[in-house]
């Protein structure tokens, strides 16, 4: 019952990481900075598709479990509900891409996040109910890794987001933000280790 209880709590994990690869490489297109990043996702289209195919298949593994998880997944899960909107405004922005969409990548990155925190958040959740020490250092670990890649994609969409904007990071609550950003990066990072 805790291998199965591990492998249900793990199941965000492939959701987690095709949805971190479609905002980051939203983000990159939508200010024409595609050949800047590899990000091993070859497309728009790619990113999506493996976002769906995630979303569909957590649904799928969490579709014979206990009552708890499936409502708890299921509210994360129904944050996705906005993405057909978020990919129409990438797609608007990506016809001319460049720094006059920083606004609208920075809002479009920060939607995606919100709903990465909800999987995040409900993963915390269900990952409780795992008693086993070795099972329950395994999900952490690919917990952690998420939540480190998501930190440092924060950490950087911040920097370019502040950096390109008149005076670049050059206030108080401008090195705050980017501080506190790279706080959650090592801390994640030192989880891991």
């Amino acid at each position: 019952r805790q291998t199965a209880l591990t492998a249900a709590s793990l199941g965000h994990s492939g959701l987690i990481e095709a949805l971190q690869a479609e905002r980051n490489l939203a983000l990159l297109r939508m200010l024409g900075l595609t050949g800047e990043v590899d990000l091993g996702v070859e497309d728009d289209a790619a990113a999506r598709d493996a976002t769906n195919a995630a979303s569909a298949a957590l649904r799928r593994s969490i579709a014979g479990e206990q009552d708890a998880l499936r409502t708890d997944y299921a509210e994360a899960l129904e944050s996705l509900s906005f993405l057909p909107e978020l990919r129409e405004r990438v797609d608007a922005a990506v016809a001319d891409p460049g720094l006059a969409h920083r606004e609208e990548a920075h809002d479009v990155f920060i939607a995606y996040t919100g709903m990465l925190a909800t999987l995040f958040g409900s993963h915390d959740r269900f990952a409780l109910v795992v008693d086993d020490p070795q099972l329950r250092q395994g999900d952490d670990l690919v917990h952690y890794g998420a939540h480190a890649a998501d930190a440092a994609a924060q950490v950087a969409e911040r920097l370019v987001y502040l950096g390109t904007s008149p005076g670049g990071v050059d206030t108080a609550s401008e090195v705050v933000q980017v501080a506190e950003l790279r706080r959650d990066h090592v801390r994640a990072n030192g989880a891991i280790d």
